[in-house]
């Protein structure tokens, strides 16, 4: 029984600190620094792109010469518009499929590239149950991508903010998928989902084309089909004094 209880505290002594937080972040610190660099350098545009943004604002008068659509903004405004109304009407198309690509390259390879390669046999008979271990990789993965999205969010809406009293959160190009929780739910969506994929399929290149595949199935369709039945439309003739082209959003015409 001393025997037994000297290996059982020099076996703990042995066991690495940090359990399977370190576990977890050995295995896929690699994965995570891709999201970081990823995320990391639409930031770093976002924010070149949108201190320039802010200055011109300023230096314009858009910020204290009332109604954009008005007398003595409207040619500041389309000064404004023609440096940037490009980038804030395609950047955010580019951005929305972000949270895919995050799921295709964290989400699938997480249980996949273990069945596939055969290593669970031994990171699965450890100290930790499968169930354990496999929870606390979701949890943490999970955990930092949610606040990197978050974080990204928010800085997009700081960067669309001169465009957004214009041309609308809704309506602006695709900043409704980028800006608020959409963009965060959309990223742990396509990251659980591959995780599963990865689980039922067993093969990892498979898996993530697969989850490419349904991330956009079911996003895409939501995008075109449901976002405009978020808020009610307005019916109006073309003609009508209630109608602003700079701010509308058309679902829909017809003669």
């Amino acid at each position: 029984m001393t025997a037994a209880t000297l290996e059982r505290a020099a076996a703990e002594r042995r066991r690495p600190r940090g359990g399977l937080l370190r576990v977890v972040w050995r295995q896929h610190r690699l994965g995570l620094a891709g999201a970081v660099l990823l995320l990391g350098g639409f930031a770093l545009l976002l924010v070149i792109n949108g201190a320039a943004m802010h200055a011109d604002v300023s230096r314009l008068g858009l910020d204290t010469c009332g109604n954009v659509n008005g007398a003595h903004c409207r040619l500041p405004f389309e000064i404004f518009s023609s440096r940037y109304s490009g980038i804030a009407m395609y950047l955010p198309r580019l951005l929305e499929f972000l949270p895919a690509v995050l799921g295709v390259f964290l989400g699938a390879p997480l249980i996949a590239r273990e069945l596939e390669s055969g290593t669970f046999r031994f990171a699965w008979t450890q100290g930790r149950t499968r169930g354990r271990l496999l929870a606390t990789k979701l949890a943490v993965l999970a955990a930092v991508l949610v606040v990197l999205s978050l974080a990204f969010s928010q800085l997009y809406t700081w960067w669309f903010g001169p465009f957004e009293s214009v041309m609308g959160r809704m309506g602006s190009g695709q900043a409704y998928e980028i800006e608020g929780l959409v963009f965060t739910a959309r990223t742990l969506f396509g990251f659980l989902l591959g995780a599963c994929l990865g689980a039922v399929i067993r093969h990892t290149v498979a898996a993530m084309a697969v989850t490419a595949a349904l991330w956009l199935g079911a996003v895409v369709p939501s995008v075109i089909y449901l976002r405009p039945l978020i808020a009610a439309p307005v019916t109006l003739p073309a003609s009508s004094p209630q109608v602003n082209v700079s701010t509308i959003w058309v679902i829909q015409d017809w003669y």
